[in-house]
């Protein structure tokens, strides 16, 4: 009698990984249209927690979350400092990118060595992915209600999405170069 269980399927942790980012980007989204500045980074948490418990490579993952929160920061603060864009919930500044916009962009940096882990090494399938998607994630947003356009959503959706055409990529190769492993001074 065989008393091991079968090994999980391949695809399993992969689509685990994306219905959990698509949970925490519902909880985060609805959550700052309904005013809950928490729920993006209580979302976070959450994600981060399981999918870093269960990843074989969690130093890839924590550079990624840093690397595309600190861009998340700066990209979206830019965006509201120009008047395009004002966001519900933004706590804790209304002229910086809000916590639960952040959180976002953490929780989307999982994907990059999972789900997602197909983009690495396709930039010009990045570009295309952030082109397409990013644009189409605040168009949606705005529709929800988390954040409002001072433009027409269709100019906002584009401008979104070529500057996601350009940060995808970008990042994706930033992220490898701070999780690669460091040798310490005397081995270099």
């Amino acid at each position: 009698m065989n008393t091991l269980a079968p090994p999980a399927p391949l695809w399993l942790p992969v689509a685990a990984n994306a219905v959990g980012f698509n949970l925490a980007w519902a909880v985060t989204v609805f959550g700052a249209a309904g005013g809950l500045s928490w729920a993006g980074p209580a979302a976070l948490l959450v994600f981060a927690t399981i999918q870093l418990s269960l990843a074989a490579r969690p130093r890839y993952d924590l550079a990624a979350m840093g690397v595309f929160a600190l861009a998340g920061l700066v990209i979206d603060s830019a965006w509201s400092l120009a008047g395009i864009l004002s966001y519900a919930a933004p706590w804790p500044s209304p002229a910086l990118a809000p916590a639960w916009l952040v959180s976002l962009w953490a929780s989307f940096a999982l994907t990059l060595g999972h789900s997602l882990a197909w983009l690495r090494p396709r930039k010009v399938l990045a570009a295309v992915f952030g082109l397409l998607g990013g644009g189409f994630s605040y168009w949606v947003g705005a529709r929800i209600g988390a954040v409002e356009l001072a433009i027409p959503g269709w100019q906002y959706a584009l401008g979104v999405g070529l500057c996601w055409a350009v940060a995808l990529p970008v990042l994706i190769s930033l992220t490898a170069r701070v999780a690669r492993p460091r040798l310490p001074a005397h081995q270099r």
